[in-house]
């Protein structure tokens, strides 16, 4: 319910001229303020929303919907093929990525890298890294960090994917490179999920905190917690070890961090706009401070946790509310964050 790439594509959608129809099939994750957030966007951007409760369950009602609706054009989750199917276009956008990568690296610009970390769930972005580093011969090795379950966030996916986007390109050009990656092409890391996808933990909240503290505030370097805070978590372990210090690591964020937040308020947060079914959403949970204290417009608005993603107000700003105002905020968000150890 709270997909980045579901969101890019309502976007895309509306900003086309003409526009298309967007339709989202969501199911159901973690409830946080990026989720909150996120479904006040799709309304905003014109999408229509259905909700299926579970990934299976929205599979089949999406198949249904396609059924009935055979000229829609249909985008398999993060846009990746799944057990095969899909297209491999998405994939082939990243193995341009990596020519773009190794230009700067001929140019001078960065030098190359030894390892490059990302977060993997559906894997597309991780097989279009691979299968460009294998195609250019380069000596990167690439680590995807699973953050998804593992039936689709796997290593035999991530080369399948790979595969077939090299196949797709082999069968428009005799002449493109006859190569296959395996999976000894790269080193899939597991351990940062958690209990699930969207689940928030300790090491992916610390990897978001420190960015931000290190790079956020100045830089405009932000990450999240579902998938580039557990890929950064990741990185970091990966760096503490002596073997590591001298490797050149590069981190590719996948995270747009683009400022939507004029679009938020322009929605007034009204989620009484949104089907009945996803109302359940918004009715029990607030997690910014200032819905907790009843911030007044003038005060918030000004105030650097207005709109926070990170829910950590207390460490980026001095509240001018009075002091059992914020303690109330503060003692309702420790509450309602739950970090689980991964």
């Amino acid at each position: 319910i709270g997909t980045n790439h579901g969101l890019a594509c309502a976007i895309v959608c509306k900003k086309l001229s003409p526009s298309l129809k967007c339709h989202l099939f969501l199911y159901n994750q973690p409830l946080t303020w990026h989720v909150q957030r996120s479904l006040l966007l799709y309304d905003y951007f014109g999408s229509k929303l259905h909700y299926g409760k579970t990934d299976v369950s929205t599979f089949i009602k999406t198949w249904f919907f396609q059924i009935n609706h055979p000229k829609y054009y249909f985008i398999l989750p993060g846009g990746s093929p799944l057990f095969g199917r899909g297209t491999p276009l998405g994939i082939i956008g990243f193995i341009n990525a990596i020519l773009e990568l190794h230009e700067q690296i001929k140019n001078g610009v960065m030098p190359e890298p030894d390892v490059i970390f990302i977060a993997g769930s559906t894997t597309g972005t991780a097989a279009g890294l691979i299968a460009g580093c294998k195609l250019l011969g380069l000596k990167s090795i690439v680590y995807p960090v699973a953050v998804y379950k593992d039936f689709l966030a796997n290593s035999s996916n991530v080369a399948r994917n790979a595969n077939k986007a090299l196949k797709y390109l082999r069968k428009k050009d005799n002449s493109f490179p006859k190569i296959e990656v395996t999976e000894k092409d790269f080193e899939f890391i597991k351990g940062y999920l958690g209990s699930g996808y969207g689940v928030k933990t300790i090491k992916s909240q610390n990897a978001v905190d420190t960015v931000y503290k290190l790079e956020g505030q100045e830089k405009g370097f932000h990450l999240e917690t579902t998938y580039t805070g557990k890929a950064m978590a990741a990185m970091f372990d990966f760096l503490k070890k002596e073997e590591n210090k001298s490797k050149i690591v590069l981190f590719w964020n996948t995270y747009n961090s683009n400022d939507l937040d004029l679009y938020v308020k322009e929605t007034d947060f009204n989620y009484q706009k949104l089907p009945t079914k996803f109302h359940k959403f918004f009715n029990n949970d607030n997690f910014q401070c200032w819905q907790i204290t009843e911030c007044p417009t003038e005060i918030r608005e000004e105030c650097k946790a207005y709109l926070n993603q990170e829910y950590r107000f207390w460490k980026i700003t001095n509240c001018s509310l009075d002091k059992t105002k914020s303690k109330k905020a503060f003692e309702t968000l420790s509450k309602l964050i739950n970090l689980e150890e991964a």
